[in-house]
């Protein structure tokens, strides 16, 4: 066969040569773009599409894989036996399915759709949970060192959290009306609520004070990442002037001199 005649071929079946993980991946495509059933039916229906992507990657020099080959070879075999006169009462019984060519090839197909769908589940998670930017445990040890404490452990601090986040979670549980908050609480507002309690108290706070009245967990757990970032930015340290006293908060000065805003 010349070339010209090749390319002719190519041209009455046109493929785009995706990257396919292998030949279960391509004929699911193919059989997914013609929106038809896994069935002996279509995988005959679609073997001509799949012959002219194994001869797009020849014309291209591409390296055909041996798996691609074999699949080439069920599929013709397949499309052959859908082309046979059905076989009258007569002749030889039906062929088994346990020596249908097709049905194997439809097992492995489906079973291969279902573990895609997982995959392309997780892929999806994947992507949505990347944004949230984790810390790693090496980029905790730097913030830990980088924050201020005096007398007390960040994991103290935590201790402290989980306490009041306990106490926070049973009074939902006591049979009292629960809050509904107006409006979302964020932490730029639990930041500014935190500097106008440290600018009014003189600089310096009981961190339990931030959690007077009957917060929701939702107000503790972002008032507690409002003090987090406000030790990020150096703006406020912790201490504890004697064991099991009482934890403080307390502005710093700005780099410029001056109190922190």
């Amino acid at each position: 066969m010349g070339v010209e005649e090749r390319h002719q071929r190519l041209a009455d079946y046109p493929v785009t040569l995706d990257n396919f993980e292998g030949p279960l991946d391509l004929l699911l495509h193919l059989i997914e773009e013609q929106q038809l059933d896994i069935t002996e039916v279509a995988l005959a229906a679609v073997t001509d599409q799949y012959l002219a992507y194994l001869r797009a990657m020849e014309e291209l020099d591409l390296a055909i894989a041996s798996e691609f080959i074999v699949t080439a070879a069920r599929l013709l075999d397949i499309k052959a036996r859908t082309l046979l006169p059905p076989q009258k009462p007569a002749e030889e019984p039906p062929v088994e399915e346990e020596d249908d060519p097709a049905a194997e090839l439809i097992r492995q197909l489906e079973e291969f759709r279902r573990y895609k769908a997982v995959a392309e589940f997780l892929e999806a998670r994947e992507a949505e949970e990347a944004p949230r930017f984790p810390r790693t445990p090496g980029e905790m040890e730097d913030f830990a060192a980088g924050i201020q404490l005096e007398g007390i452990t960040l994991a103290d601090l935590a201790a402290v959290f989980q306490e009041v986040l306990r106490q926070a979670a049973q009074r939902g549980m006591d049979g009292s009306p629960a809050e509904i908050a107006p409006e979302a609480i964020t932490v730029a507002d639990r930041i500014r609520h935190v500097q106008s309690l440290l600018k009014s108290s003189r600089g310096r706070i009981v961190f339990l004070d931030l959690f007077k009245g009957t917060p929701s967990r939702l107000e503790v757990v972002v008032t507690f990442l409002a003090v987090l970032e406000l030790l990020r930015r150096r703006q406020i340290k912790v201490l504890q002037e004697e064991a099991m006293g009482p934890i403080y908060l307390e502005r710093l000065p700005a780099p410029g001199g001056g109190q922190a805003s």
